[in-house]
């Protein structure tokens, strides 16, 4: 109960600074850091029994799984951990260590409004990733890394930062593609295309459309009917996704506000065409994937981290800019509030 005080007061905390938040001069700075330092001892120190999945890593660290499960950067970890600082438990430093100070610098990098996207780290990402799932937090931190380098066409950097990411969680593989994105204006075509794609992926999970089972790659259509087997006959859990959950319908609401209004936030910065490409991409993930439901969460959950730069700017979309801040501030409080009280990330 104590830990979880702390992570909403800290919240609170940033909320307010949020609200407040006029410039960078030093003193925003000097909060910033403040905050991230917060965070990087709350993710580093917590203690295993209140936050979900710290004692199955702990486990792995120890040898309690097949070293065939997890990706060799965990095994060097785990081991750096044990053989240099006296206990496993320190792994969870290290991959704060690696995560928590690069997502710090590219939001100051990326973000126009810093404590914003603290605010929507904070509400989700941190609690899923950093306290949570940590091979998949320093994935995401390469993964918000390269977006840096791929605003800036640099494309072979951003290949880099994704294969560095890939050595922390295997799902990062399917952020090689992004490379073939830019952040240019959006034409009228884009828009329009951004504007069904989300549309088809709900067309697609209603009409139950597996897709992969028609891949013409043997290996992939063996595991998907190897999965469904399973799951038919309760081998396996089917885990059910919603596609209409209020999360999700929140974020979709808030991707067509964003597009509606993309002239006006553009002017904030030019990145916003990249944010929101990938932001559809998220949606369709969920959706599309929706038959197998770790894939659905896991490819949408890594695209969908581009959130932390892409939903600050809604404060730009209402008038006056105080009921802008207000309704990101209600958002993220209700996403953090379903992470704690419904999906149970935080165990009170």
């Amino acid at each position: 109960m104590l830990f979880l005080l702390l992570v909403l007061s800290l919240f609170a905390l940033v909320a307010a600074f949020a609200f407040l938040e006029q410039s960078k001069d030093k003193f925003t700075l000097y909060c910033y850091l403040g905050v991230g330092a917060a965070l990087f001892l709350l993710a580093s120190f917590k203690p295993v029994e209140a936050v979900a999945d710290a004692e199955n890593y702990l486990y792995m660290a120890e040898g309690g799984s097949d070293e065939l499960l997890v990706e060799p950067s965990f095994l060097v970890i785990s081991s750096i951990a044990e053989n240099f600082f006296g206990s496993t438990y320190f792994l969870f430093f290290l991959y704060s260590l690696i995560a928590i100070p690069l997502k710090l610098w590219t939001i100051s990098r990326l973000s126009q409004t810093w404590f914003f996207s603290l605010l929507f780290w904070l509400s989700h990402f941190f609690i899923m990733h950093d306290l949570t799932q940590i091979r998949a937090s320093a994935a995401v931190a390469f993964f918000l890394f390269g977006l840096y380098f791929l605003t800036q066409r640099r494309r072979v950097a951003f290949l880099l930062c994704a294969g560095a990411a890939s050595v922390f969680h295997i799902s990062a593989i399917i952020l090689f593609p992004l490379v073939l994105l830019g952040n240019a204006p959006l034409s009228g075509r884009w828009k329009l295309f951004l504007a069904i794609a989300p549309m088809i992926g709900y067309a697609m999970a209603i009409a139950k459309f597996n897709f992969m089972t028609t891949i013409p790659i043997p290996y992939i259509q063996e595991k998907v009917e190897i999965y469904e087997a399973a799951r038919d006959t309760g081998i396996m859990d089917s885990d059910q996704i919603n596609i209409f959950n209020a999360v999700v319908m929140v974020k979709l609401l808030a991707f067509y506000l964003l597009l509606w209004k993309y002239e006006v936030v553009r002017e904030r910065g030019s990145e916003i065409s990249l944010w929101l490409k990938i932001q559809a991409l998220s949606i369709v993930c969920y959706t599309a994937f929706s038959f197998l439901p770790a894939l659905s969460v896991r490819t949408s959950e890594l695209y969908g981290v581009v959130e932390i730069l892409l939903f600050p700017a809604l404060i730009y979309i209402v008038r006056p800019q105080w009921a802008g801040k207000l309704l990101a501030i209600c958002f993220a409080s209700g996403v953090i509030l379903l992470d704690i009280f419904y999906t149970h990330l935080i165990k009170l």
